[in-house]
């Protein structure tokens, strides 16, 4: 199935809001608007949560959604976000499972594709939104902060803490394909703990997919020095998708960035994307074997355009990464290559 470029309805459960009056540009949906969006947010569970024919004994049937809060962008309003949870038949919350889900609305209509259209998938947050590369509309709706504007809480980010013993501070001789990678960069709290270079999660914490496969990514992995302090790195690719067997399935690429102390692991930081929220997009980007040069991390990821299909984005960009302050961060991305339909 082609994702379509726009990120599913923000979750969350609360219609009673006046993010409209407080600055934002945004305003409340109409009677047509909210039933659509309603729509749009069941058939995106619906399609999320179903039960893999390997995994038939993982079930999420008898959840179901309830939506909290919905806005339309005024400046562009084929763009449309809402704010839903997830409850047991008792009408229960459950724990963590508020997401946000972005729609967009098709050739005049909100069912053309999806019932509506639906961009992406359920998130709590879009950390490359706010860019002048994502459109008016949906930066109506997302910045500074998509909670926020919808009047309703977000779910609570734990942080991250990752300790794991490996009895070792050579980070050569770790045994990656049976180690633990942190499950936040696919929505799952805690870590993962891998079996022969994967492993098969049932429900992350926001129950929004029936099971989450996490695996190392195709990528190398890299060792060397990271940033002035020349901090002893593993760079481990990995990946996470919904086990649907399709590139729509791949809901996250990543790197972690390991060191070791006194026998066990810690996690420096992660790696992700950084190619802007654009409607566009049919699929999450893909990132390329990063290097270390200087202290800093060279990350190439393809680049989406309009004219791309989920096989992979026609442009090419790379991300340049340091270490500063005790925190890995973005310094620079460059686009080396225009993708296909770009506006120069």
């Amino acid at each position: 199935m082609r994702r379509v470029a726009l990120v599913m309805l923000v979750l969350v459960g609360v219609v009673a809001s006046t993010a409209w009056g407080s600055g934002y540009a945004v305003r409340a949906a109409t009677a047509a608007e909210r039933a659509a969006i309603s729509r749009g947010v069941q058939w995106a569970w619906s399609y999320e949560s179903a039960v893999r024919p390997d995994t038939p004994h993982v079930q999420h049937s008898r959840d179901r959604v309830r939506v909290l809060a919905m806005r339309v962008s005024r400046t562009v309003p084929a763009f449309a976000s809402a704010a839903a949870e997830l409850v047991t038949p008792a009408g229960d919350p459950l724990p963590n499972s508020r997401a946000i889900v972005l729609l967009e609305r098709q050739q005049g209509s909100w069912s053309t594709y999806g019932d509506p259209d639906v961009v992406g998938m359920p998130a709590a947050g879009f950390p490359v939104a706010c860019t002048p590369a994502t459109p008016a509309g949906l930066r109506d709706l997302l910045c500074p902060n998509p909670w926020a504007i919808l009047g309703v809480s977000g779910p609570v980010t734990p942080p991250l803490n990752y300790d794991v013993p490996v009895g070792t501070d050579d980070l050569r001789r770790v045994d990656w394909a049976d180690a633990a990678l942190p499950g936040s960069p696919c929505g799952i709290r805690g870590v993962i703990r891998l079996r022969a270079q994967g492993a098969t999660v049932v429900g992350p914490a926001d129950g929004w997919w029936s099971v989450v496969d996490v695996g190392l990514g195709l990528g190398q992995i890299r060792y060397g020095q990271l940033g002035s302090e020349g901090l002893q790195v593993a760079l481990v690719p990995a990946t996470c998708n919904n086990g649907g067997g399709t590139a729509d399935g791949q809901l996250q690429f990543f790197d972690v960035v390991f060191t070791a102390a006194a026998g066990r692991l810690h996690v420096v930081g992660v790696i992700t994307p950084r190619q802007p929220l654009e409607p566009f997009t049919p699929h999450v980007p893909l990132l390329g074997t990063v290097s270390l040069h200087d202290g800093e991390i060279a990350v190439p990821e393809d680049w989406y355009g309009p004219d791309d299909g989920t096989a992979g984005g026609s442009g090419l960009a790379t991300t340049i990464w340091g270490y500063a302050d005790g925190r890995l961060q973005v310094l620079r991305t460059v686009i080396r290559q225009q993708p296909k339909g770009a506006h120069e």
